[in-house]
């Protein structure tokens, strides 16, 4: 079926669609500061980093076989040799780079501002056909991380009219890639899954992209070129990017130059958003692009998008059709009269044989009435299967009161409510809408993960809430290697969630911290930890008696490790709100003896504990232990004695609420019930959750409820 050729290559088909014309974008380009060497000096922070499990992404259909979801780890180019691992500041090196490593495990580390108009001899020269235009885009092939590096300020790596393909590196042989795709299957009565072309196990994190300014569009009213684009590509993880329209905006031109800022079409499947912002843009994300495209979209375009943030973006939030679609923790602000920026338009689009479940998303739109939650939040394109939803929120100043939830106006908007499918993943909800305001907002887009970045989701005041959504733990387990034809796995985990850690405030009594603001349910995901951040305050904090704020997570013992969110405790220890990080002493039952207690209300209650592991424990023991910082059961006002069960028990006397085989702990939740009983102890608690030398667990999230 022809060989890769990574480069953008012409299509006369398309060429034929498009004005004679070409008028080259008005006015002198927008000048970014120069960044002339790499501004990290090479030193490494997310570019090995692994993705998540929280999404779409983290399956693929094994076998072929329908609905057969089966989770696999997307690597990207996190297992390259030293010889495959580049750092760009021009194009050139960019294009040369994909061309020398092709397939092979690669990483391309961007930094400062690359302006594809600007030629291998660092004079700029503006697009001057829709051809011209094509040669500039960047195409990503197989088992590639392309990822931006930020400068010292924090700034993020730019692309300037930039269009960023993912997949599409497959040369023609008939007329066009999707004629050959069109040809496989239905000529040559192949499977879509065995076709040759596919592009798969792609990371691309941490970058600004300007949209291009389309030279010669198909007409006044519809454009070519996207932000990005994935065609034909599978296992893509897409995070931490801004896509905006920058300095040329459809509102101030004469037509329409601009087509979406992310689109995924062409039969795509398995792909997460996350943490992405989206900003100053019309139609931003189709999810299948044409109605006639059964052939090559049904039963795929299973799509995750979650933490996004939008801005002055006008419809396709996204446009579905034929996938499978699950949006959370979204936040969106625009505004319909707006003179100043790209108007709102409308949110979801259901479109032919689209299926969405969209949960916890917080609408910030000016001006919106109850009457109009349906058609602003989702709008009808026909012929759409499903639309299901969980939690959604209208926030509009002029008519509705802040955090408006909108669920039951979602209710009756027309839509079949059919559970098709549920996410096989797992995840968490954010229970409270403007959570959602300060956590996505800060934490989304370039330039908020890496060296020097600029995130301050951490300083929302609120807490990380497990929320009740359609299903949020996961029964599937990790595939521990993946054939190479699928995205290749990892032992080094990730997380199950995207809501940020963030600082909590908390009182305290003498004896161990009584009145606290910590409610329950309780729950953190690591997504935005690191060994270096989680046990300090300026990853999750709280005030202790004195007035002084001290980290919510404090190391006890080895060495607890971070790593794309998933923390990794391999004969290791670490406690969770103790209020100091004192020893804590004897004698067994005396609270007036004993430091330094903790913020959680747990004596007198039951108590659910919640571990989601990103992949099975190895060894003999993994234990929690309330009020205890130590490897010895008597330094604890709850006597010497240990629980050792996975079900309900109430005890007086214990200080090791579960202790149980490491490999026990399996991939999804793992969840622990006690009641812990002890009159003579009024304080507050904390928690120590550890693992012995010989053992390993893998923690993506936890959560605890005590009742």
């Amino acid at each position: 079926m022809g060989a890769r050729s990574y480069l953008a290559a012409s299509d006369p088909v398309n060429t034929a669609n498009h004005v004679s014309t070409a008028t080259p974008a008005p006015g002198t380009p927008t000048a970014y500061p120069s960044i002339s060497s790499d501004p990290s000096g090479g030193e490494f922070t997310i570019e090995r980093e692994t993705a998540p499990l929280d999404g779409w992404h983290s399956y693929y259909r094994a076998g072929g076989t329908l609905g057969n979801h089966q989770q696999v780890r997307v690597t990207g180019g996190s297992s390259a040799t030293a010889n495959r691992i580049y750092t760009c500041g021009t194009k050139k090196c960019i294009f040369d780079a994909l061309k020398e490593a092709k397939n092979e495990p690669k990483i391309i580390r961007v930094y400062g501002n690359i302006d594809m108009r600007i030629d291998d001899d660092g004079v700029f020269r503006d697009f001057t056909s829709w051809d011209d235009q094509k040669a500039s885009s960047i195409v990503i092939p197989s088992n590639t991380t392309f990822i931006g590096i930020n400068d010292a300020s924090g700034n993020p790596a730019r692309l300037i009219s930039a269009q960023i393909e993912i997949g599409k590196e497959f040369a023609s042989t008939v007329d066009s890639d999707l004629a050959d795709y069109e040809y496989w299957i239905k000529t040559l009565g192949k499977s879509q899954e065995s076709y040759p072309g596919w592009t798969r196990n792609v990371i691309v994190r941490n970058l600004w992209i300007q949209t291009n300014f389309d030279v010669q569009p198909e007409g006044s009213s519809d454009a070519y070129y996207d932000g990005m684009v994935v065609a034909m590509a599978q296992n893509v993880w897409i995070d931490h990017v801004t896509v905006t329209d920058g300095q040329y905006k459809d509102k101030d031109l004469s037509g329409t130059r601009h087509d979406g800022a992310l689109d995924i079409v062409r039969g795509s499947d398995y792909i997460t958003v996350s943490n992405s912002a989206f900003i100053e843009h019309g139609k931003t994300t189709l999810v299948g692009n044409a109605d006639s495209r059964d052939w090559s979209d049904l039963n795929r375009l299973h799509v995750t998008f979650k933490a996004n943030y939008y801005a002055d973006v006008a419809s396709r939030l996204p446009r579905v059709r034929f996938g499978q679609v699950h949006v959370f923790n979204n936040y969106i602000e625009g505004d319909r009269e707006s003179s100043t920026a790209t108007k709102f338009e409308n949110g979801i689009g259901m479109a032919i044989k689209g299926d969405v479940l969209i949960e916890s998303t917080l609408w910030e739109i000016q001006p919106t009435k109850e009457s109009e939650a349906c058609k602003k939040v989702v709008t009808d394109h026909g012929s759409s299967l499903a639309f299901r939803q969980n939690r959604s929120w209208i926030k509009s100043s002029k008519y509705l009161p802040a955090g408006a939830d909108v669920s039951n106006m979602l209710t009756g908007c027309g839509y079949a409510s059919t559970k098709n499918w549920t996410p096989p993943y797992a995840y968490q909800v954010e229970s409270a809408p403007l959570n959602l305001a300060c956590i996505v907002k800060n934490g989304a887009g370039a330039g908020k993960v890496g060296l020097n970045n600029t995130s301050t989701a951490g300083a929302c005041n609120t807490a990380p809430v497990a929320g009740s959504g359609e299903n949020h733990s996961s029964s599937a387990t990790s595939s521990s290697a993946a054939s190479s034809s699928e995205a290749s796995s990892s032992a080094s985990s990730a997380t199950s969630s995207s809501t940020a850690a963030s600082s909590s405030t908390a009182s305290s009594s003498a004896s161990g911290g009584s009145a606290t603001t910590i409610t329950y349910p309780w729950s953190d995901d690591f997504s935005l930890a690191t060994t270096a951040t989680l046990f300090t305050t300026g990853y999750a904090k709280f005030t202790n008696d004195a007035g002084t704020e001290v980290s919510m997570y404090v190391k006890t013992g080895g060495s607890p490790t971070v790593s794309g969110g998933v923390i990794t405790l391999a004969g290791a220890r670490f406690t969770i709100g103790a209020l100091g990080t004192g020893t804590t002493t004897g004698p067994t039952g005396s609270p007036a003896n004993y430091t330094p207690g903790g913020i959680f209300n747990i004596i007198g209650k039951t108590c659910t504990l919640t571990i989601n592991a990103s992949q099975a424990g190895t060894g003999s023991t993994f234990q929690v232990y309330v009020d205890n910082n130590t490897t010895s059961t008597g330094n604890s006002p709850h006597a010497t004695s240990t629980l050792s069960s996975t079900g309900t028990t109430t005890t007086k006397n214990t200080s090791v609420v579960v202790s149980v085989a490491a490999t026990s702990i399996v991939a999804g939740d793992n969840t622990f019930t006690w009641k812990l009983d002890n009159a003579s102890y009024t304080g507050g608690s904390f928690l120590q959750i550890r693992t012995d030398s010989s053992s390993a667990v893998y923690i993506n999230s936890i959560s605890l409820s005590c009742l």
